[in-house]
């Protein structure tokens, strides 16, 4: 597995910097909904997304200032949430993840580290962020979830709202 994933990062990173073009491939579902995956996915997410996750922490939280308002689209259950959370205790992070059994996976994790006052999972569309989201905030972020959108409409939905949250509030951006 581990061999896959370096072989599938090495080629997506040899793409990118030759400028070879990359044809989209959304997820199968755009919602993971069966327990058994939802937990598969968290446990080996972590063991190999560790370093990556870490990376965009330290990105992060160099864009949030102190005190600050982060939304993540497409928080799964929460893993990065709660290392953000762990690096940052002054932040306050909404996490918005439309899978019903992510968001009871990551409420669990996040109760069980004790950020339940820091981290709040709520379910939501990244294509349709109705107000009243919590504002203002001072960073959006997404990491993995994009691919999920199942058509590129959904897509340009989703980025028309971070442009409109941007344009209310000028908050920083970060996408990986």
């Amino acid at each position: 597995m581990l061999f896959s994933l370096c072989f599938e990062w090495a080629r997506l990173i040899a793409a990118e910097r030759c400028g070879l073009p990359q044809q989209r491939r959304p997820e199968p579902q755009s919602v993971m909904t069966d327990p058994a995956a939802v937990e598969a996915f968290h446990g080996a997410g972590f063991d190999l997304l560790a370093p990556i996750y870490c990376f965009n922490t330290r990105r992060v939280s160099r864009l949030a200032p102190l005190n600050g308002r982060v939304l993540d689209l497409g928080s799964g259950s929460g893993q990065f949430l709660r290392l953000l959370a762990a690096r940052r205790p002054d932040l306050t992070i909404v996490g918005l993840e439309p899978s019903p059994a992510m968001r009871a996976l990551g409420r669990e994790r996040i109760v069980k580290d004790g950020l339940s006052g820091k981290i709040q999972l709520i379910e939501g569309d990244m294509t349709e962020l109705t107000d009243p989201l919590p504002g203002p905030l001072d960073v959006i972020t997404s990491l993995f979830a994009l691919h999920h959108l199942p058509q590129e409409g959904d897509l340009a939905r989703c980025f028309e709202q971070i442009r409109r949250i941007r344009d209310r509030d000028g908050a920083a951006l970060w996408l990986f």
